[in-house]
């Protein structure tokens, strides 16, 4: 992506995470929140394939998948800015190399934007997505355009336009490294539009949780307006670890005139909507189900956490098992 065109994504990014005076501005909570975002002209988030939902590993289908190749995520950004939109902390990426993620099913091949994270007043809430009724107390987002497209608006025209990577954290022991290095920037964003620059930025994958082998797959949208339904989105099953200190260091950071507090959309209906988990592969499982071995460059770390090669998997046989498996909800 030449640097014009990342500049351009950047911008697009902080834009749809952030109020809109084209139209209403939106919030998360009274006259303009998320329950009116549709009366406030973005039609698209009272449609039937919304972004976030409610996953219960009773009723996701095992799906043998190939790893998910993230590029050069052990990497640090060549520059890193860290944002306080009002509504949530955004980060945005100078990367050389670009990091990637392609493989584990995608529909293409899938280059990063940013990052940003979603919280609530306490531990008990806080992650837009939740799994077997449980909600995190912190949710990070690293969001993906797909390489074939010029910029992002280009991408939230196409239904294979976006890839989102979502992690969730846990108060617990051992905090990932990156956060750490966060510290310092997000006390510098306390207030409602401030940025700066993160020092010494952490990579991707101190980020992330220290297996991200297992996964949860389907399609959605956006989780703010324009909630565009055109997002794969591939939910880490493991998750990171953050410090009561640290997730205050979120819950400091102010909106316009009070803190920030929450920052969650509340989960939409599946409406038949298929989600997979991901079940690892095997010599003998690619035999029987006809992938192709594809060696990936140096530098690529599987969603294993090691560097090997992958696997690509045709989308169009997983996309006609999925409507097989579909099922009324």
């Amino acid at each position: 992506m030449s640097a014009l065109r990342l500049a351009v994504s950047l911008v697009w990014l902080a834009a749809s995470l952030s109020p809109s005076h084209a139209d209403q501005e939106w919030t998360y909570e009274g006259n303009n929140g998320p329950e009116n975002w549709s009366r406030l002209g973005y039609k698209d988030c009272d449609h039937h394939r919304q972004s976030p939902i409610a996953i219960s590993s009773r009723e996701v289908v095992l799906r043998h998948l190939d790893p998910l190749r993230l590029d050069y995520f052990d990497h640090a950004p060549l520059r890193m800015n860290l944002t306080n939109t009002h509504l949530g902390a955004t980060a945005s990426m100078k990367a050389r190399p670009e990091l990637v993620v392609r493989g584990g099913a995608l529909p293409g091949e899938y280059q990063v934007v940013g990052f940003h994270f979603h919280w609530g007043e306490n531990d008990t809430v806080g992650s837009e997505h939740i799994l077997d009724g449980r909600s995190y107390p912190l949710e990070m987002h690293i969001v993906c355009k797909n390489a074939k497209y010029s910029d992002m608006k280009k991408a939230t025209q196409r239904p294979d336009g976006l890839a989102v990577l979502a992690v969730w954290f846990e108060v617990g022991a051992g905090p990932a490294s990156g956060l750490v290095r966060l510290a310092s920037a997000l006390r510098r964003i306390r207030g409602g539009g401030s940025s700066t620059l993160v020092q010494n930025p952490p990579s991707l994958l101190e980020l992330m949780p220290a297996s991200t082998e297992h996964f949860y797959r389907y399609e959605g949208s956006l989780t703010t307006p324009g909630c565009y339904e055109v997002v794969t989105w591939t939910l880490f099953k493991d998750t990171a670890k953050i410090t009561e200190k640290q997730l205050q260091l979120f819950r400091s950071l102010k909106g316009y005139l009070k803190p920030i507090g929450h920052n969650y959309r509340f989960v939409q209906l599946r409406y038949g909507r298929t989600v997979y988990e991901r079940r690892a592969l095997d010599e003998g499982d690619a035999a029987e189900v006809g992938l192709v071995a594809a060696q990936g460059p140096p530098g690529a770390v599987s969603a294993a956490g090691a560097l090997r090669p992958g696997l690509a998997v045709f989308w169009r046989a997983l996309a006609a098992a999925s409507r097989a498996a579909r099922l009324p909800r």
